[in-house]
Protein backbone atom coordinates (compact mmCIF):
# COMPACT_ATOMS: atom_id res chain seq x y z
CA UNK A 1 0.00 0.00 0.00
CA UNK A 2 1.63 3.39 -1.40
CA UNK A 3 0.54 6.97 -1.44
CA UNK A 4 2.12 10.12 -3.16
CA UNK A 5 1.71 13.35 -1.67
CA UNK A 6 2.92 17.02 -3.62
CA UNK A 7 3.43 20.39 -2.07
CA UNK A 8 4.53 22.93 -4.50
CA UNK A 9 8.48 21.54 -5.05
CA UNK A 10 8.00 18.75 -2.51
CA UNK A 11 6.67 14.56 -2.67
CA UNK A 12 6.37 12.70 0.12
CA UNK A 13 5.77 9.36 -0.38
CA UNK A 14 4.95 6.90 2.34
CA UNK A 15 4.00 3.23 2.10
CA UNK A 16 3.85 -0.31 3.47
CA UNK A 17 4.07 -3.96 2.96
CA UNK A 18 2.88 -7.02 4.20
CA UNK A 19 4.49 -10.61 4.03
CA UNK A 20 3.23 -14.01 5.06
CA UNK A 21 4.81 -17.29 3.78
CA UNK A 22 4.18 -20.52 4.89
CA UNK A 23 6.41 -24.07 3.95
CA UNK A 24 4.78 -27.19 5.21
CA UNK A 25 7.31 -29.91 4.26
CA UNK A 26 6.32 -33.03 3.88
CA UNK A 27 8.22 -36.10 5.48
CA UNK A 28 8.41 -38.60 2.84
CA UNK A 29 11.54 -39.20 1.42
CA UNK A 30 13.77 -37.15 3.67
CA UNK A 31 16.64 -38.94 5.84
CA UNK A 32 16.53 -36.54 8.46
CA UNK A 33 13.14 -34.71 9.70
CA UNK A 34 12.40 -31.85 6.99
CA UNK A 35 12.05 -28.09 8.45
CA UNK A 36 8.70 -26.15 7.94
CA UNK A 37 8.79 -22.73 8.85
CA UNK A 38 6.04 -19.60 9.00
CA UNK A 39 6.31 -16.42 9.72
CA UNK A 40 5.37 -12.53 8.37
CA UNK A 41 6.52 -9.32 8.74
CA UNK A 42 5.50 -5.58 8.24
CA UNK A 43 7.97 -3.56 6.28
CA UNK A 44 7.26 0.18 6.23
CA UNK A 45 8.53 2.74 3.58
CA UNK A 46 9.24 6.76 3.27
CA UNK A 47 10.64 8.02 0.00
CA UNK A 48 11.25 12.37 -0.15
CA UNK A 49 11.92 14.17 -3.32
CA UNK A 50 12.36 17.96 -3.04
CA UNK A 51 13.08 19.81 -6.50
CA UNK A 52 15.46 22.66 -5.96
CA UNK A 53 15.35 23.43 -9.46
CA UNK A 54 14.09 22.83 -13.03
CA UNK A 55 16.68 20.80 -13.88
CA UNK A 56 17.84 19.47 -10.43
CA UNK A 57 16.21 17.16 -7.60
CA UNK A 58 17.46 15.81 -4.31
CA UNK A 59 15.96 12.66 -3.04
CA UNK A 60 16.27 10.37 0.06
CA UNK A 61 14.52 6.91 0.82
CA UNK A 62 14.06 4.56 3.64
CA UNK A 63 12.51 1.26 3.41
CA UNK A 64 12.31 -1.64 5.51
CA UNK A 65 13.10 -5.56 3.76
CA UNK A 66 12.24 -8.45 4.51
CA UNK A 67 13.44 -11.78 2.74
CA UNK A 68 11.96 -15.75 3.59
CA UNK A 69 14.58 -18.78 3.19
CA UNK A 70 13.56 -20.94 0.22
CA UNK A 71 12.63 -24.95 0.31
CA UNK A 72 15.92 -25.24 -1.17
CA UNK A 73 17.74 -23.48 1.26
CA UNK A 74 16.21 -25.08 4.10
CA UNK A 75 15.58 -28.92 2.88
CA UNK A 76 17.94 -29.35 -0.01
CA UNK A 77 20.66 -31.71 -1.03
CA UNK A 78 23.40 -32.00 -3.86
CA UNK A 79 26.15 -33.98 -4.15
CA UNK A 80 28.96 -33.92 -7.43
CA UNK A 81 30.63 -37.23 -6.37
CA UNK A 82 33.25 -36.45 -9.61
CA UNK A 83 33.89 -33.04 -8.75
CA UNK A 84 33.79 -33.53 -4.95
CA UNK A 85 31.90 -30.99 -3.73
CA UNK A 86 27.59 -31.20 -2.44
CA UNK A 87 25.43 -28.73 -1.14
CA UNK A 88 23.62 -29.25 2.02
CA UNK A 89 20.47 -27.64 3.34
CA UNK A 90 19.98 -25.75 6.98
CA UNK A 91 16.87 -26.12 8.47
CA UNK A 92 17.85 -23.71 11.37
CA UNK A 93 17.98 -20.29 8.76
CA UNK A 94 15.50 -17.72 9.73
CA UNK A 95 14.12 -14.84 7.40
CA UNK A 96 15.99 -12.01 6.82
CA UNK A 97 15.59 -8.43 7.81
CA UNK A 98 17.02 -5.07 6.54
CA UNK A 99 16.21 -1.58 6.92
CA UNK A 100 17.66 0.43 3.82
CA UNK A 101 18.67 4.19 3.33
CA UNK A 102 19.48 6.06 -0.27
CA UNK A 103 20.06 9.84 -0.94
CA UNK A 104 20.52 11.19 -4.27
CA UNK A 105 20.91 13.46 -6.81
CA UNK A 106 18.88 13.71 -9.94
CA UNK A 107 19.38 16.16 -13.17
CA UNK A 108 17.70 16.61 -16.35
CA UNK A 109 19.73 19.08 -18.44
CA UNK A 110 19.41 19.71 -21.92
CA UNK A 111 21.41 16.99 -23.65
CA UNK A 112 22.60 15.11 -20.19
CA UNK A 113 20.27 13.83 -17.68
CA UNK A 114 21.83 12.27 -14.48
CA UNK A 115 21.46 9.83 -11.52
CA UNK A 116 24.18 9.74 -8.57
CA UNK A 117 22.84 7.52 -5.27
CA UNK A 118 24.36 6.19 -2.18
CA UNK A 119 22.87 3.49 -0.59
CA UNK A 120 23.78 1.53 2.92
CA UNK A 121 21.69 -1.38 4.69
CA UNK A 122 21.50 -2.89 7.56
CA UNK A 123 20.67 -6.41 7.71
CA UNK A 124 20.07 -8.73 10.27
CA UNK A 125 20.15 -12.58 9.78
CA UNK A 126 21.46 -11.76 6.15
CA UNK A 127 21.08 -15.11 4.06
CA UNK A 128 24.11 -15.92 2.01
CA UNK A 129 23.92 -18.87 -0.13
CA UNK A 130 26.33 -21.29 -1.13
CA UNK A 131 29.25 -20.67 1.80
CA UNK A 132 32.09 -23.10 1.83
CA UNK A 133 31.54 -24.21 5.47
CA UNK A 134 33.71 -27.43 5.33
CA UNK A 135 35.98 -29.80 2.79
CA UNK A 136 38.60 -29.24 1.14
CA UNK A 137 37.28 -30.28 -2.25
CA UNK A 138 39.50 -33.93 -2.85
CA UNK A 139 39.06 -37.27 -2.55
CA UNK A 140 37.19 -38.01 1.14
CA UNK A 141 36.81 -34.45 1.86
CA UNK A 142 34.49 -32.80 -0.47
CA UNK A 143 33.76 -29.27 -0.07
CA UNK A 144 30.46 -28.47 1.72
CA UNK A 145 28.24 -25.23 1.01
CA UNK A 146 25.38 -24.57 2.54
CA UNK A 147 23.12 -20.71 2.94
CA UNK A 148 23.54 -20.01 5.95
CA UNK A 149 22.59 -16.90 8.89
CA UNK A 150 25.19 -13.57 8.60
CA UNK A 151 23.65 -12.13 11.82
CA UNK A 152 24.83 -8.37 11.70
CA UNK A 153 25.50 -7.01 8.49
CA UNK A 154 26.34 -3.87 6.36
CA UNK A 155 25.96 -3.44 2.19
CA UNK A 156 27.02 -0.31 1.35
CA UNK A 157 27.80 1.30 -2.15
CA UNK A 158 26.76 4.02 -4.99
CA UNK A 159 25.48 4.18 -8.36
CA UNK A 160 25.83 6.71 -11.10
CA UNK A 161 23.50 6.31 -14.50
CA UNK A 162 22.84 8.77 -17.01
CA UNK A 163 22.36 9.22 -20.94
CA UNK A 164 24.43 12.07 -22.78
CA UNK A 165 22.05 13.27 -26.00
CA UNK A 166 25.02 14.42 -28.47
CA UNK A 167 22.07 15.61 -31.04
CA UNK A 168 21.35 15.35 -34.58
CA UNK A 169 23.46 13.23 -36.24
CA UNK A 170 23.32 12.60 -40.39
CA UNK A 171 19.68 12.33 -40.38
CA UNK A 172 19.53 10.57 -36.66
CA UNK A 173 20.11 11.20 -33.18
CA UNK A 174 23.28 9.82 -31.19
CA UNK A 175 23.76 9.39 -27.53
CA UNK A 176 25.57 7.42 -24.98
CA UNK A 177 23.80 6.24 -21.94
CA UNK A 178 26.12 4.93 -19.39
CA UNK A 179 26.49 3.96 -15.79
CA UNK A 180 28.61 3.05 -12.67
CA UNK A 181 28.20 0.70 -9.52
CA UNK A 182 30.17 -0.16 -6.62
CA UNK A 183 28.81 -1.87 -3.45
CA UNK A 184 30.90 -3.21 -0.04
CA UNK A 185 29.53 -5.51 2.28
CA UNK A 186 30.82 -6.77 5.68
CA UNK A 187 29.96 -9.52 8.25
CA UNK A 188 29.70 -7.01 11.36
CA UNK A 189 30.17 -9.79 14.11
CA UNK A 190 33.79 -10.81 12.31
CA UNK A 191 34.80 -7.74 10.54
CA UNK A 192 34.80 -10.01 7.24
CA UNK A 193 33.72 -9.46 3.85
CA UNK A 194 30.40 -10.77 2.49
CA UNK A 195 31.40 -13.03 -0.44
CA UNK A 196 28.32 -12.75 -2.36
CA UNK A 197 29.29 -8.83 -3.47
CA UNK A 198 29.77 -8.63 -7.27
CA UNK A 199 32.70 -6.91 -8.38
CA UNK A 200 32.32 -2.98 -9.71
CA UNK A 201 31.09 -2.70 -13.43
CA UNK A 202 31.45 0.16 -15.90
CA UNK A 203 29.14 0.26 -19.08
CA UNK A 204 29.39 2.41 -21.60
CA UNK A 205 27.20 2.70 -25.03
CA UNK A 206 27.04 4.64 -27.97
CA UNK A 207 23.45 4.53 -30.01
CA UNK A 208 22.46 5.69 -33.06
CA UNK A 209 18.43 5.78 -33.55
CA UNK A 210 16.70 7.01 -36.65
CA UNK A 211 12.45 6.52 -37.28
CA UNK A 212 13.03 3.30 -39.07
CA UNK A 213 16.27 1.48 -37.33
CA UNK A 214 18.97 1.85 -34.83
CA UNK A 215 22.31 0.44 -34.06
CA UNK A 216 23.68 0.25 -30.35
CA UNK A 217 27.28 -0.82 -29.10
CA UNK A 218 28.11 -1.72 -25.50
CA UNK A 219 30.78 -1.45 -23.69
CA UNK A 220 31.06 -3.34 -20.26
CA UNK A 221 33.96 -3.23 -17.90
CA UNK A 222 33.97 -5.92 -15.50
CA UNK A 223 36.44 -5.43 -12.73
CA UNK A 224 38.38 -8.24 -10.98
CA UNK A 225 37.39 -9.86 -7.60
CA UNK A 226 40.04 -9.07 -5.21
CA UNK A 227 41.45 -11.70 -2.36
CA UNK A 228 40.83 -8.74 0.09
CA UNK A 229 37.34 -8.72 -0.76
CA UNK A 230 36.63 -12.37 -0.42
CA UNK A 231 37.30 -14.59 3.08
CA UNK A 232 37.93 -18.55 2.95
CA UNK A 233 38.38 -20.73 5.70
CA UNK A 234 41.32 -22.74 5.05
CA UNK A 235 41.95 -25.21 3.66
CA UNK A 236 39.62 -24.12 1.50
CA UNK A 237 40.87 -21.80 -1.59
CA UNK A 238 38.87 -19.43 -4.04
CA UNK A 239 39.32 -19.04 -7.50
CA UNK A 240 38.75 -15.25 -8.23
CA UNK A 241 37.78 -13.51 -11.52
CA UNK A 242 40.03 -11.46 -13.42
CA UNK A 243 39.24 -8.21 -15.14
CA UNK A 244 37.45 -7.86 -18.46
CA UNK A 245 35.91 -5.72 -20.95
CA UNK A 246 33.07 -6.93 -23.16
CA UNK A 247 31.64 -5.30 -26.35
CA UNK A 248 27.89 -6.35 -27.37
CA UNK A 249 26.65 -4.97 -30.71
CA UNK A 250 23.20 -4.58 -31.24
CA UNK A 251 20.22 -3.37 -33.58
CA UNK A 252 16.80 -3.18 -34.76
CA UNK A 253 14.84 -2.64 -37.90
CA UNK A 254 11.06 -1.34 -37.30
CA UNK A 255 9.32 -2.53 -40.49
CA UNK A 256 5.86 -1.25 -39.46
CA UNK A 257 4.11 -0.11 -36.89
CA UNK A 258 3.47 -3.61 -35.68
CA UNK A 259 6.27 -5.69 -36.64
CA UNK A 260 10.00 -5.37 -35.84
CA UNK A 261 13.36 -7.31 -36.28
CA UNK A 262 16.28 -7.27 -33.42
CA UNK A 263 19.35 -8.71 -33.74
CA UNK A 264 22.29 -8.92 -31.81
CA UNK A 265 26.27 -9.85 -31.54
CA UNK A 266 27.00 -10.66 -28.18
CA UNK A 267 30.70 -10.86 -26.48
CA UNK A 268 32.14 -9.13 -29.65
CA UNK A 269 35.25 -9.87 -29.33
CA UNK A 270 35.14 -13.21 -28.07
CA UNK A 271 36.34 -12.14 -24.49
CA UNK A 272 36.97 -15.10 -22.01
CA UNK A 273 35.58 -14.02 -18.80
CA UNK A 274 33.19 -15.10 -15.46
CA UNK A 275 30.73 -13.67 -13.84
CA UNK A 276 31.47 -13.88 -9.75
CA UNK A 277 28.00 -15.36 -8.73
CA UNK A 278 29.03 -18.53 -10.51
CA UNK A 279 32.24 -18.84 -9.50
CA UNK A 280 31.64 -17.78 -6.15
CA UNK A 281 32.63 -21.42 -3.79
CA UNK A 282 34.90 -22.78 -6.90
CA UNK A 283 38.55 -23.47 -6.03
CA UNK A 284 41.36 -21.50 -6.93
CA UNK A 285 42.76 -25.55 -7.84
CA UNK A 286 39.69 -26.18 -10.15
CA UNK A 287 40.83 -27.76 -13.04
CA UNK A 288 37.29 -27.09 -14.79
CA UNK A 289 36.81 -23.24 -14.15
CA UNK A 290 36.69 -22.80 -17.56
CA UNK A 291 33.15 -24.80 -17.61
CA UNK A 292 31.77 -21.56 -15.82
CA UNK A 293 33.02 -19.02 -18.13
CA UNK A 294 29.96 -17.17 -20.37
CA UNK A 295 29.57 -17.89 -23.42
CA UNK A 296 32.06 -16.36 -26.38
CA UNK A 297 30.72 -14.46 -29.28
CA UNK A 298 27.22 -15.72 -30.30
CA UNK A 299 24.03 -13.84 -32.66
CA UNK A 300 20.48 -13.64 -31.57
CA UNK A 301 17.59 -12.52 -33.92
CA UNK A 302 14.31 -12.17 -33.10
CA UNK A 303 11.23 -11.04 -35.07
CA UNK A 304 8.52 -9.17 -33.01
CA UNK A 305 5.00 -8.18 -33.65
CA UNK A 306 2.82 -6.20 -31.54
CA UNK A 307 -0.98 -7.26 -31.47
Amino acid sequence: MQDEFISNSWSITPGVRLDQFKLAASQAGFVAPAASLSGSAVSPKLGVLYRATPEWSVFGNYASGFRAPNASQLNGFFENVTQFYKTISNPNLKPEKSKNFEVGVRGRLDRLSLDVAAFTGKFNNLIEDSVTVGGAGVVGNPTVFQSINVGNATISGFEVKGNMDWGQVAGGRLTTPFSYGQTRGKDKTTGRPLNSIDPAKLHVGVKYETAAWDVRLDASRHSAKKSGDVFVAAPATQFLVPAATTLDLSGQWRISKKLRVNAGIANLTDKKYWNWSDVRGLAATSLVADAYTQPGRHFNVSLVADF
